[in-house]
């Protein structure tokens, strides 16, 4: 395991979960954490596959090493999580969701908006084009923006929002639909202000729930963008996307969803349906299924980011 990656480990722990092999899961998390032992998002691994393995004693004692160590995980995603029914209602565990709740409310009197932004390698007189990239729940955008740094070295601009919607140290989520959207619409104000962006070269990309985001947000104009690229994107009320639709094709939006066959059926489901939903309604949306991806960015995106970027922009030229 001390070879591998961050990326290495939660390829291989996404796609056990995916297979249901709780135990070697956590095996795959505790050889990691000697190589990332502040990566908080182990812990929270380990604690959803001990409880999924009924090893309570074990995930409590994993909650209490989070809190020891000086983290804290929002306790509304802990409750919500599927993964720790097996934890809910014990006394010790409630008092455990007590201590995160006080360390949320204190990160969450300081917590401001922010945004990393990664210019154009390729300088010209002409306004950059421009991917407002939106990191998945338990993300932040110093790491995400990285996997969007291909474009640009293209001379594109990637804007990558960090949302206030704290779940983690340094970790936040898009569960708020309408407060991640103000929050995005402020930052593409910010950055129309600052720096010379070309408005007819905008996509809105994003991974997993920051990817059903940037669907929302291109689809029903929140930000005006030609279309949406995206990794695994969750929106389980595709059905909010119904009253844009009409207003969407007339403005030739076009969508790229990244899927992974090894992703749980249920998700891949959905990102049929989003894409169903929008093909029926005259939107072109394209599915790229990758037989060997879970639910994780792949590490060859640039080759899905040149695919996505010439089916969204057709025959214009895109580069």
């Amino acid at each position: 395991m001390s070879t591998m990656t961050f990326m290495d480990v939660q390829k291989a722990f996404w796609r056990l979960y995916g297979e249901e092999d709780y135990v070697r899961a956590l095996e795959v998390v505790k050889g990691a954490q000697s190589q990332f032992p502040d990566d908080w998002l182990l812990y929270d691994w380990r604690l959803c596959m001990e409880a999924r393995l009924n090893d309570t004693d074990g995930a409590l004692r994993t909650l209490r090493e989070v809190l020891d160590r000086g983290y804290w995980i929002d306790p509304v995603v802990l409750r919500d999580d599927e993964d720790l029914q097996s934890l809910r209602g014990l006394a010790e565990y409630e008092q455990l969701l007590s201590e995160c709740q006080g360390r949320l409310d204190e990160a969450r009197k300081t917590i401001k908006p922010a945004m990393v932004v990664l210019q154009p390698e390729r300088k010209t007189e002409q306004p950059a084009p421009l991917v407002i990239a939106l990191h998945g729940n338990t993300g932040n955008a110093r790491t995400h923006s990285q996997e969007w740094q291909p474009l640009v070295a293209r001379g594109w601009m990637v804007a990558a929002p960090h949302s206030t919607q704290l779940v983690a140290p340094g970790a936040a989520a898009w569960n708020d639909y309408a407060q991640g959207t103000q929050e995005v619409q402020a930052h593409y104000a910010a950055l129309i202000e600052q720096y010379a962006i070309d408005p007819e070269r905008v996509i809105v990309g994003g991974f997993s729930a920051g990817g059903g985001l940037a669907v929302q947000l291109a689809v029903s104009g929140a930000i005006k963008a030609r279309g949406f690229v995206v990794v695994g994107p969750y929106l389980s009320d595709f059905e909010m996307l119904t009253p844009f639709l009409e207003t969407a094709r007339a403005n030739g939006v076009r969508g790229y969803i990244v899927m992974g066959l090894q992703e749980r059926p249920q998700g891949q489901e959905l990102m049929r349906k989003i894409a169903d939903l929008l093909n029926t309604h005259g939107i072109q949306c394209r599915v790229e299924e990758r037989p060997d991806l879970g639910h994780v960015i792949p590490a060859d995106f640039d080759v899905s980011l040149t695919k996505a970027l010439e089916f969204i922009f057709a025959d214009e030229k895109w580069q």
